[in-house]
Protein backbone atom coordinates (compact mmCIF):
# COMPACT_ATOMS: atom_id res chain seq x y z
CA UNK A 1 0.00 0.00 0.00
CA UNK A 2 2.88 2.56 0.87
CA UNK A 3 5.32 0.98 -1.86
CA UNK A 4 8.45 2.10 -0.64
CA UNK A 5 8.47 5.60 1.56
CA UNK A 6 10.52 5.87 4.62
CA UNK A 7 7.59 7.58 6.61
CA UNK A 8 4.90 4.52 5.63
CA UNK A 9 7.56 2.41 6.96
CA UNK A 10 8.08 4.03 10.10
CA UNK A 11 4.42 4.29 10.78
CA UNK A 12 4.39 0.90 10.52
CA UNK A 13 6.89 -0.08 12.67
CA UNK A 14 5.65 2.03 15.19
CA UNK A 15 1.81 0.55 15.03
CA UNK A 16 3.45 -2.86 15.35
CA UNK A 17 5.75 -1.96 18.39
CA UNK A 18 2.69 -0.77 20.11
CA UNK A 19 0.89 -3.48 19.00
CA UNK A 20 3.32 -5.49 20.49
CA UNK A 21 3.64 -3.68 23.97
CA UNK A 22 -0.17 -3.99 24.08
CA UNK A 23 0.07 -7.26 23.80
CA UNK A 24 2.74 -8.07 26.23
CA UNK A 25 1.08 -5.81 29.08
CA UNK A 26 -2.65 -7.68 28.28
CA UNK A 27 -0.74 -11.42 28.74
CA UNK A 28 0.78 -9.69 31.84
CA UNK A 29 -2.09 -8.57 33.61
CA UNK A 30 -3.88 -11.89 32.91
CA UNK A 31 -1.64 -13.36 34.07
CA UNK A 32 -1.39 -11.41 37.84
CA UNK A 33 -5.40 -11.66 37.84
CA UNK A 34 -5.50 -15.40 37.13
CA UNK A 35 -2.57 -16.20 40.47
CA UNK A 36 -5.13 -13.27 42.17
CA UNK A 37 -8.00 -16.06 42.20
CA UNK A 38 -6.22 -19.73 42.42
CA UNK A 39 -9.49 -20.90 41.82
CA UNK A 40 -9.79 -21.00 38.08
CA UNK A 41 -5.83 -22.53 38.07
CA UNK A 42 -5.52 -25.02 40.79
CA UNK A 43 -8.85 -26.29 41.03
CA UNK A 44 -9.17 -27.62 37.68
CA UNK A 45 -5.40 -29.30 37.74
CA UNK A 46 -6.63 -30.99 41.31
CA UNK A 47 -10.41 -32.20 39.18
CA UNK A 48 -8.08 -33.49 36.50
CA UNK A 49 -5.51 -35.15 38.71
CA UNK A 50 -8.51 -36.60 41.25
CA UNK A 51 -10.14 -37.71 37.81
CA UNK A 52 -6.75 -39.77 36.85
CA UNK A 53 -6.39 -41.52 39.23
CA UNK A 54 -10.13 -42.48 39.89
CA UNK A 55 -9.28 -44.06 36.44
CA UNK A 56 -6.63 -45.97 37.88
CA UNK A 57 -3.77 -43.98 36.51
CA UNK A 58 -1.47 -43.65 39.21
CA UNK A 59 1.88 -41.92 37.31
CA UNK A 60 0.84 -38.78 36.44
CA UNK A 61 3.41 -36.26 35.09
CA UNK A 62 1.49 -33.57 37.25
CA UNK A 63 3.25 -32.03 39.64
CA UNK A 64 0.86 -30.80 42.49
CA UNK A 65 0.92 -30.01 46.06
CA UNK A 66 -2.18 -31.65 48.21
Amino acid sequence: IGGRHRLTAAMSGVALLGASALTRFGILRAGIRSAENPRYTIEPQKNRLAARRRAGVVHVPITTTE
